[in-house]
């Protein structure tokens, strides 16, 4: 039988990264004892804390007003027929081949249902 291995000697983990994953350590650290932050940008430093100030006022604004998304999609299962699954399947190929709308299942669900919904009086223009 083969004797197994623990995951970090496999992966070859050092003894900070093993800590980090267990919880005990936040990160690399600077000489201060802060945990150090990458620079990805190559904005000059004085630009910095502006930036930050317009992120903050941002995010204080966003969390004062209510979330209102322009499209908010609720997740709904459903299950078809082969044969319609089929069909749909192949419909959508079709439209993307032709460059033509609805071009995805959910543009097509959504147009059938809304058309049916509006053709037996459940749809209100509101």
């Amino acid at each position: 039988m083969v004797e197994r291995r623990k995951m970090v000697t496999a992966l070859g983990l050092t003894a900070e990264q093993r800590a980090f994953i267990a919880g005990g350590a936040k990160g690399p650290q600077d000489q201060t004892g802060r945990e150090a932050v990458p620079r990805d940008d190559a904005a000059p430093r004085a630009a910095q804390p502006a930036r930050r100030a317009e992120e903050n006022t941002a995010a204080s604004v966003a969390l004062a007003e209510p979330f209102t998304p322009r499209r908010l999609l609720v997740p709904l299962t459903t299950r078809l027929q082969p044969k319609t699954a089929h069909l749909l399947r192949r419909a959508i190929l079709q439209q993307r081949l032709e460059c033509r709308l609805p071009a995805t299942v959910q543009e097509i669900i959504e147009v059938a249902v809304n058309r049916w919904l509006r053709d037996h009086g459940f749809w209100s223009e509101e």
